[in-house]
């Protein structure tokens, strides 16, 4: 079934690129687990690589998670994690 974006979809969206690429690579969801979006070499991962990253999940969940497992299952990455070249991590930040 096709599914169109919606208001809901683009709020989530700005959510996760606000504050994953502003606020230590963590929403509010993300610190609560104590995982968080970092680059390749385990730097904060700023708003371009935040929107690639968020896209994915925002708009594209389901496709984002199978291409992943099946391409990048040895690192645990979605697709548009490796696409963006972020990793989510157990974070290293003190709450």
């Amino acid at each position: 079934m096709l599914r169109f974006v919606g208001a809901r979809d683009v709020l989530r969206f700005l959510y996760w690129v606000g504050l994953e690429g502003l606020y230590n690579g963590q929403s509010l969801g993300k610190k609560l687990m104590r995982i968080s979006v970092v680059d390749l070499e385990g730097k904060r991962i700023g708003l371009l690589k935040a929107a690639v990253e968020s896209f994915g999940k925002a708009f594209m969940l389901p496709i984002d998670v199978i291409v992943g497992l099946i391409a990048f299952g040895g690192k645990h990455q979605r697709l548009f994690n490796a696409l963006s070249g972020t990793l989510v991590v157990r974070s290293r930040i003190k709450h």
